[in-house]
């Protein structure tokens, strides 16, 4: 694998808006969500001998998720920023694992600073569930290592080299989030695919997201409004 330049990295933007009762009063928050789609990652196996973690991969990537902010109803702000974020993706490749198997990320930082009700926060995380199917096949790393990659890997983890193509293990980042982790709603109309997390002493609630959509790029906004433009003059003509 070779390191891509800055000028190759292609940075998404996320907006995020959900619901929260830290501090005992219901608040509502909106944020952003900065994902680099072309880090470079480091990745370990999983050999499944300790409940829930089953056989996988976990590739952490270093500076993909340079910014995690969200901004309350009561105004107040909790954040992570640049070198703060431990971005992962993990790839649950044993079927029957204890927890669901497939694709499933999650970028956390324990650096957050803010507060909710007026609650100290110390850690905030953002988490993709697995998507209803698991993809993954041992295939391409049974090429890879010319034999029953499963079974060597569970009996020597350390064969992995950590700089492996992700691709092999399937824990390679999507281009966009939401290709491969849709806004996925359940009975009472909550997003279940996905959740904000937030730490505050001893204790780490799961909050609801309402929405989560691409902010779009400055270019593609112009090019809309420029057609946008273009065809009401064409109307008036």
């Amino acid at each position: 694998m070779g390191v891509l330049s800055a000028a190759e990295a292609a940075e998404v933007t996320y907006d995020i808006t959900g619901n929260s009762t830290i501090g005992g009063t219901p608040v509502t928050f909106s944020g952003i969500f900065v994902y680099d789609n072309v880090a470079t990652g480091s990745t370990v196996f999983l050999p499944g001998q300790t409940a829930p973690v089953q056989q996988g991969f976990t590739t952490t990537y270093a500076n993909a998720a340079p910014r995690l902010r969200l901004t309350l109803s009561t105004g107040e702000i909790i954040e992570g920023g640049p070198g703060s974020i431990s971005f992962s993706n993990i790839q649950q490749a044993e079927i029957g694992a204890q927890v669901p198997e497939g694709l499933s990320l999650q970028a956390y930082t324990a650096a957050a600073h803010g507060t909710v009700n007026g609650v100290p926060i110390q850690g905030l995380y953002l988490a993709f569930t697995p998507p209803a199917s698991n993809p993954f096949t041992w295939d391409a790393l049974d090429a890879y290592f010319g034999g029953n990659a499963e079974n060597l890997l569970q009996d020597t983890p350390g064969l992995l080299p950590t700089n492996i193509n992700p691709a092999l293990t399937g824990t390679a980042l999507p281009a966009d989030l939401l290709s491969v982790f849709p806004v996925r709603r359940n009975i009472s109309n909550v997003v279940d695919s996905m959740f904000v997390g937030i730490q505050y002493g001893n204790t780490v609630q799961v909050n609801s997201v309402t929405s989560f959509s691409v902010v779009p790029e400055p270019a593609s906004s112009v090019l809309l409004l420029s057609g946008l433009l273009g065809l009401a003059v064409r109307r008036r003509r």
